[in-house]
């Protein structure tokens, strides 16, 4: 079976990220913090397009009844993938343009979004029977120790300009 790649999932994690974006300023309920940028840090975006995508794919996974979890390699990398396409394209476009430009800032968790659903896709098992539990043992470590290190920095920020707004 050849393997399709689809939008959905982008489109899904781009609007989770942009819901995300404003969770914790619309409510300001404590228990949104350590999902939703508290500031306008480039950390506490790359924090925001993770849990866009961790959230995306938990959901996958238990829809799909634990037929996709074979995919958590692949969705480990795309979650370590997401979160740097940020920093690299802001500062990027920061350096040359000397301001942020809140449109540019928009097209460029698009696309996180779809670098992350790229390779998530492209690393997709071929054979879906195929499990290797060291590899999705691993992965799932990846996950929970990306997911405790935007935690733990929401609330412990360095002193550096990632962690400024």
């Amino acid at each position: 079976m050849k393997k399709k790649f689809s939008f959905w999932g982008t489109i899904i994690i781009f609007v989770l990220a942009m819901a995300l974006h404003s969770l914790f300023d619309i409510t300001s309920l404590e228990i949104f913090k350590p999902i939703s940028p508290v500031n306008e840090s480039v950390w506490e975006h790359m924090k925001m397009m993770f849990f866009a995508g961790f959230l995306y794919y938990l959901l996958n996974i238990v829809f799909s009844r634990g037929q996709n979890f074979k995919n958590l390699a692949g969705y480990a990398v795309s979650l370590i993938v997401m979160p740097l396409v940020i920093p690299m394209l802001v500062y990027t476009y920061t350096s040359i343009v000397g301001t942020n430009i809140l449109a540019v800032d928009i097209v460029i968790a698009f696309i996180a979004a779809l670098a992350g659903e790229y390779i998530a896709f492209r690393l997709r098992p071929k054979h879906p029977y195929r499990h290797n539990r060291i590899t999705i043992f691993l992965s799932a470590v990846i996950i929970a120790l990306l997911a405790f290190m935007f935690v733990y920095f929401t609330y412990n920020p360095l002193g550096t300009p990632i962690f400024l707004e």
